[in-house]
């Protein structure tokens, strides 16, 4: 465990498991329970499993007390086969976990690219609303102008209108590619994070053969 705590003293970022296997407590060396307590309460964050090999019960309870300080779990093996056996299943159950550590996160990465793409699109479209409501406010003023105060609407429409229609077609357009923009850039994070996800769990799921 001194020798596990020294490799991954530079890993003080990632969640770690070490691997104890051992005929005995009296073969660790020192205290194994204050070791491996250290290591799972360092800022390695290490999981200290311990595999018993072929041991009675006191023996047992013994390199139990050792797994239970390092966080970890305590298992039994008598044999060879049934230690190959052992780790085969810890690489089949670490890859599975990395596969739903992956799946999860990838989903996630889209479901907060999906809410925040929507969430411009509909900004960009209560600002289309106002626009268009400040052109029909327009409209009805023209026709009151008319009818109330005897001015000529055509005058005064097309007059008018041409400076409106271009200051309403520059807020539209720059409230366009302001939305484009954003999305583009959500899109292009989304798939960043999402390769990064992927790249992390093949990464540490070829570490386990």
């Amino acid at each position: 465990m001194k020798l596990a705590k020294q490799k991954l003293a530079n890993q003080d970022k990632a969640e770690n498991i070490v691997y104890v296997v051992s005929d005995g407590v009296e073969t660790c060396g020192g205290d194994p329970v204050q070791a491996a307590k250290e290591l799972h309460e360092s800022n390695m964050k290490a999981v200290v499993n311990i595999i018993g090999f072929d041991l009675d019960d006191a023996g047992q309870k013994a390199l139990q007390a050792v797994a239970d300080a390092g966080g970890g779990e305590y298992s039994s093996v008598d044999s060879e086969v049934d230690l190959d056996r052992y780790f085969e299943e810890e690489r089949s159950r670490l890859y599975k976990a990395w596969s739903h550590w992956a799946n999860e996160h990838y989903d996630k990465a889209g479901d907060v690219a999906n809410k925040k793409y929507e969430d411009l699109q509909r900004k960009s479209h209560e600002m289309y609303q106002i626009t268009d409501r400040e052109e029909k406010r327009f409209y009805h003023m023209s026709e009151y102008l008319e009818k109330e105060r005897g001015f000529e609407f055509e005058l005064l429409y097309n007059h008018v209108n041409q400076k409106f229609s271009k200051r309403a077609d520059y807020i539209n357009d720059y409230n366009f590619y302001k939305r484009d923009k954003l999305q583009e850039a959500v899109l292009d994070n989304k798939n960043k994070i999402q390769d990064e996800v992927l790249d992390k769990a093949d990464e540490e799921k070829d570490k386990l053969y």
